[in-house]
Formats: structure tokens, C-alpha cells, sequence
């Protein structure tokens, strides 16, 4: 192969690309097939680019620190909750790690304020059993306090007029 100009070289590699992105839209039909490509870029074409990266709740994050994921006390309740992010079509290898840290941030942020902790909606207990095993709450002598209908919201209550 000859060399060209780099002005036609690069609308040569222009004219690759729509042709793979083409090829990617056909194979794309569905959310879950769109999901594998993206699944796959990421995997192959991203992360060796890259330091570091975190996928998983829909939040893809490179190069930022994810320290807290080194923290023993998150990786034991980590074991412990359920990671995963329901209905969702992606790999997302690290699951609701990000969440998980947010809550705890803002838990551990609350430890000067005054009153007590309450959760609305407990569901199967992940959240409260992350912010109990990771945040002092003992110490600060403050309570967490878990509140479910264990039935959902009655219509009246979750849909005033």
C-alpha cells in the first residue's frame, strides 16, 4: 500500500469508521444486543487506554480513584449486599459499588449533624447493611431507623391530588 497525504489517509480511516459504525447499527437491533457492542468497546477498546475504570449502574468513570473500593470493611459488606443493578442489559462488572459509596459518603457526613437516621423504603436491607457495617453510627450514639410497607405505597399516599 502506497503512502497518502495525511489529509487522505485520515479521510480514509474516516471512511473505516462509518463503516464499522454502520455495521455496528445493524447489529445493534436490540437494547440487549447494543449493550453486548458496548459491553465489548469497552472491554477491548476502552479499559487498555486507561489507568482505571469502573463500570457498573450505568456510570462508567476513567482514570478517577475508586479507593474506596480498597477499604476492608467495604469489601466484607460489599460480600454481604447484593451488587447487582436489577433490569439491566450491560455487563457492569462492579454493580452498585459507586452507590454504595455515595450513601456511605453522606452517612459518615451526617455523623456532626444532629438527629438520627431514617431509611424509607428498606427493601431487602442492602443499603442499611452497608452504612452499618462501614460508619460508626455506635459511637455517635445515634440510631438508624428502617421503615417499609413491606406492600408498596397505597395509591392515596404515593399519588396525593
Amino acid at each position: 500500500m502506497k503512502d497518502l497525504p495525511a489529509d487522505e489517509a485520515a479521510d480514509e480511516q474516516d471512511a473505516s469508521l462509518d463503516v464499522v459504525m454502520e455495521s455496528l447499527r445493524l447489529h445493534a437491533a436490540t437494547p440487549h444486543h447494543a449493550a453486548k457492542i458496548v459491553d465489548h468497546v469497552l472491554r477491548e477498546f476502552v479499559r487498555p487506554y486507561h489507568e482505571s475504570m469502573s463500570w457498573g449502574d450505568r456510570l462508567l468513570t476513567l482514570d478517577k480513584s475508586a479507593a474506596f473500593r480498597d477499604s476492608d470493611a467495604f469489601r466484607t459488606a460489599l460480600r454481604h449486599a447484593d451488587s447487582s443493578t436489577g433490569s439491566n442489559q450491560y455487563e457492569s462488572p462492579d454493580g452498585i459499588a459507586w452507590r454504595y459509596n455515595t450513601l456511605i459518603w453522606a452517612a459518615r457526613a451526617c455523623l456532626s449533624l444532629p438527629g438520627d437516621y431514617v431509611e424509607c423504603g428498606v427493601y431487602r436491607g442492602d443499603m442499611t447493611w452497608m452504612i452499618a457495617r462501614t460508619v460508626d453510627l455506635a459511637s455517635s450514639g445515634k440510631t438508624l431507623y428502617l421503615y417499609d410497607t413491606f406492600a408498596g405505597c397505597a395509591q392515596r399516599i404515593c399519588h396525593p391530588l
